[in-house]
């Protein structure tokens, strides 16, 4: 069986906190912030997700061919928009995979599509269904 372990998106040119992952663990999710620079520190910020989604998130993340999955998909990050790191834990161990942001390889779309509104939303200041965060950026 293959299990999310978390998913992040990052920004190679960008000014403040330029990369944003995702941990779900239970129906406790946790949402950090990195800054490129050392002028900001890390942010966390936490909540509770809806029992619903999280089942939706555990489907996709089974469905997954741990052994099948490349390490790269296209050229991440190339006209910065952003690249996707999915980290899913399988019978091999812990796996790394990139992406384009908003173009997921078949493989991960539909993992990416119940993943991207969470994250993005938060970061953008829209509500996700399913998802409360205890706290705002």
């Amino acid at each position: 069986m293959v299990e999310l372990v978390d998913y992040s998106i990052s920004y190679g040119e960008c000014v403040g906190y330029c990369m944003s992952m995702l941990t779900i663990d239970g129906l406790s999710i946790e949402l950090s912030q990195m800054s490129n620079g050392a002028d900001k520190s890390e942010r966390r910020f936490t909540g509770k997700i809806e029992a619903g989604l999280r089942q939706r998130i555990v489907q996709e993340a089974a469905r997954l061919e741990h052994g099948n999955l490349s390490e790269v998909y296209g050229t991440p990050d190339a006209r910065d928009e952003g690249a996707v790191t999915i980290r899913t834990r399988g019978p091999g161990g812990v796996t790394e995979h990139r992406y384009s942001r908003g173009d997921p390889p078949r493989e991960f779309a539909a993992l990416d599509a119940l993943l991207s509104p969470i994250l993005v939303g938060w970061v953008d200041g829209e509500a996700s269904p399913g998802v409360h965060f205890n706290d705002a950026p």
